[in-house]
């Protein structure tokens, strides 16, 4: 079954979840697979993850019905605060 395998890192100063990271696979062991090869560059994860480093991780698998695709992050609107772009060939319209 699909897994998000969610990383929460708690700051240290004031024990506070400041960052997470979600990790996706078919299975956990390939989710798990995408958190180690994360954790062997990410100085945060790594700090985290030490016995008496700074902060700490708490992980979390999720199962889901399926994971998420790109489209599922597009909604086809445009933001309230941004213009229509206008075609660079089109004479604009006169009022």
């Amino acid at each position: 079954m699909p897994v998000e395998l969610w990383s929460y890192i708690v700051d240290p100063g004031d024990g506070t979840i400041k960052m997470a990271h979600v990790f996706y696979g078919q299975t956990e062991e390939e989710a798990q697979t995408y958190y180690g090869e994360h954790l062997s560059h990410c100085k945060y994860m790594q700090e985290a993850n030490k016995e008496k480093g700074e902060g700490e991780l708490i992980d979390e698998v999720v199962e889901v019905a399926a994971l998420p695709r790109p489209e599922d992050f597009e909604d086809g609107e445009e933001d309230e605060d941004e213009e229509p772009e206008e075609d660079e060939d089109e004479e604009p319209e006169e009022v």
